[in-house]
């Protein structure tokens, strides 16, 4: 299965509804699907976070050798684009980064891991979580702030003791995270699904409102398509942009 022309190289979470509805039809040969795709308001952010019952459930594919083939393309799409971030990954952070692909008991499902070789620094100095305090030494207090003129992790206490000299006072210390690796990677996926959610919420958005100019009032209303209601103010999800560009 080849990409067209016109998406080699394009993030498949930056793809555009038609973009997916193009990949339909030339990659997968199945342009009868195209609508389905289409009416479901499929882009390539949601393309991503699809799973296997949503084939079925929500893109409307009934037919067993239909609903296979797109599951099948689109954990390849998974994989491949898991496989071009790891890649990036590593050329960034100067790690090991490997995309391994691993048959599970079903046959012909496949499973995309990365296994990644990271390293945390702080202010450019070696640190691991939960590390000690290193001016103290002891086990029980952890380091939670990393003083670079020091060049020490240290605990709150050891931090008020070393800073209260007039000298060292104004040392620029660093907080450390609270969190570990595996925490701070939920909360970075978390945001990264927000983001998605929110691109697609405000796409939804511009196709619901449309916006019109009251000259009684010298004040802009929304109009919303579906439930036929108008409101002065722009709908909530929109934060500072605008439902489309003011003429000039």
């Amino acid at each position: 299965m080849s990409l067209p022309p016109s998406l080699l190289g394009v993030p498949v979470f930056s793809w555009t509804i038609n973009n997916v509805c193009l990949w339909v039809e030339k990659s997968l040969n199945l342009k009868k699907l195209v609508p389905n795709f289409k009416s479901a308001g499929v882009d390539g952010a949601e393309l991503y976070e699809l799973v296997e019952e949503d084939v079925e459930g929500r893109l409307n594919i009934t037919a067993k050798g239909q609903k296979k083939k797109v599951w099948n393309a689109i954990k390849k799409l998974k994989f491949s684009q898991a496989e071009k971030e790891a890649k990036k990954e590593a050329k960034k952070t100067g790690g090991k980064v490997k995309v391994a692909v691993e048959k599970s008991s079903n046959v012909g499902k496949k499973k995309a891991k990365e296994v990644a070789g990271l390293s945390l620094h702080v202010d450019k100095t070696s640190y691991s979580f939960g590390m000690a305090c290193t001016f103290c030494q002891e086990e029980d207090k952890i380091a939670a702030l990393h003083c670079m003129a020091c060049k020490d992790f240290l605990c709150e206490d050891c931090d008020a003791t070393v800073h209260q000299h007039v000298k060292r006072k104004n040392h620029v210390r660093t907080v450390l995270s609270s969190f570990d690796l595996d925490v701070a990677g939920q909360k970075v996926q978390a945001f990264l699904r927000y983001l998605g959610c929110r691109k697609i919420l405000r796409a939804k958005a511009r196709l619901v409102f449309d916006r019109f100019y009251d000259p009684a009032e010298r004040l802009h209303y929304y109009y919303n398509m579906r439930t036929g209601t108008v409101q002065w103010t722009k709908p909530y999800c929109l934060k500072s942009e605008q439902l489309k560009p003011f003429m000039t």
